[in-house]
């Protein structure tokens, strides 16, 4: 998930109960949350990707903000100050 959205990948993610998912996606302006398991809920967000362009770029230039949350020195300070 956070790969694809490093590089600008729409991203559909299942809103697992322990939140992974939900900890870097607000959902719908920087890739898409569905409750796990159901499958109407991800041909919908599938849909709304395929059928609005103008979405999906917006979701792809946000979500690749991502980068700025994960970069190396933000990470490494976090350890730093766990240690």
């Amino acid at each position: 998930m956070l790969e694809s959205m490093a590089i600008g990948i729409p991203v559909i993610c299942t809103d697992c109960p322990v939140g992974g998912a939900r900890m870097f996606i607000n959902s719908g302006e920087n890739g898409l949350l569905i409750p796990v398991g159901d499958y109407k809920a991800l041909a919908n967000a599938m849909k709304s990707y395929l059928e609005n362009e103008d979405f999906a770029r917006k979701v792809s230039i946000a979500e690749q903000k991502i980068t700025d949350r994960l970069r190396n020195d933000i990470i490494f300070g976090k350890w730093e100050e766990l240690i």
